[in-house]
């Protein structure tokens, strides 16, 4: 082995140990409850946090540092304090999906996955509680994607965001253009978190829902742009093709269609990609991130055209964008 590979193999290795290590501490201290104190008091001496737990402080002082390196918690002199991003750390994100990665031994072995997301009894409660964290993720993304369309400019512009979430897609071209509006397709549940974000962003004068399965609600028929972003993976090939049909019909002539999903092509998205598509097998029962290629193939077929697409070149660095425009 000559000098170069070397240098690569231990680079290697020491990010493995590195992913592993503070991935093992993060757990275990959000087990033993290392961020529960915060709750009380913002700012905590190494002294309190561990007699809040009752543990050796020695070795809670050589977590904390730990937690500081990979920027959980920051410190001013003695004190520390949550970082912003663990702020966001809630629901099921609160521990990094552990549960999910703990149930990949059952997968492999029985072909179960941990929850069926893609299941219409089991959807509304489960996205339910992972929008807000979404809301947060997307948003750099959404906001690029608002700003690269030339029809986000288009006076009166007329949106339907189909499985919307938190509606950080739509609401970045509301932002964008100040006489566009928005109809947000989801269940009820979810859509009340788009409901809270829509008031805290002064959006909601500009915005109505269409609460229910939306294989099932009307859309009407008078929009200019239609958004369906990290959707077609929970869906089967028939129940993309019939969403798309339906969309069309609810689109204007020329109307643009935006499908937003995992199959960007940025190589630092790509440890990203791998665990998405990993997880998504943990969290579906048949989901699958179907290639743009494959989606565009769909689309023609129903008369869409003009095809386009985009990967993003922003964290998580996974996102690509497909569009299409009706007839």
């Amino acid at each position: 082995m000559n000098s170069n590979d070397m240098i690569k193999s231990l680079e290697t290795y020491f990010n493995l140990m590195s992913m592993n290590g503070t991935a093992y501490v993060f757990n275990i201290a959000n087990k033993m409850k290392f961020f529960k104190p915060f709750v009380i008091k913002e700012q905590l001496t190494s002294t309190e946090i561990a007699k809040a737990l009752c543990l050796k402080e020695n070795p809670v002082k050589l977590v904390l540092e730990t937690l500081i390196s990979i920027k959980v918690l920051e410190k001013n002199g003695d004190l520390y304090s949550l970082s912003s991003v663990t702020k966001y750390l809630t629901g099921n994100y609160e521990n990094l999906s552990s549960d999910y990665w703990e149930h990949l031994p059952k997968l492999l072995t029985e072909g179960n996955p941990y929850k069926k997301m893609d299941q219409v009894s089991d959807s509304e409660n489960e996205y339910k509680v992972q929008v807000k964290s979404l809301e947060w993720m997307m948003s750099p993304s959404a906001v690029i994607t608002a700003k690269m369309f030339p029809i986000s400019k288009k006076n009166n512009l007329s949106i339907l965001d189909v499985g919307a979430g938190s509606g950080v897609w739509s609401f970045a071209f509301l932002k964008e253009n100040e006489t566009a509006t928005a109809a947000l397709a989801d269940w009820p549940g979810v859509l009340d978190v788009a409901k809270d974000s829509a008031k805290k962003q002064n959006l909601n004068n500009r915005v109505k829902y269409i609460e229910g399965n939306y294989h099932e609600t009307n859309f009407n028929s008078d929009y200019d742009l239609a958004i369906i972003a990290n959707v077609t993976h929970i869906e089967s090939t028939e129940g993309n093709q019939s969403l798309f049909k339906k969309i069309k019909a609810a689109l204007r002539p020329n109307g643009i269609l935006l499908i937003v999903d995992v199959f960007g092509n940025n190589k630092k998205g790509d440890v990203n990609k791998c665990l998405y598509q990993l997880g998504l097998a943990l969290r579906t029962t048949k989901g699958e991130v179907y290639p743009p290629a494959t989606l565009q193939e769909w689309l023609t077929t129903l008369g869409y055209r003009e095809f386009n697409f985009h990967s993003l070149d922003v964290v998580p660095y996974t996102m690509g964008i497909l569009s299409a425009t009706t007839p």
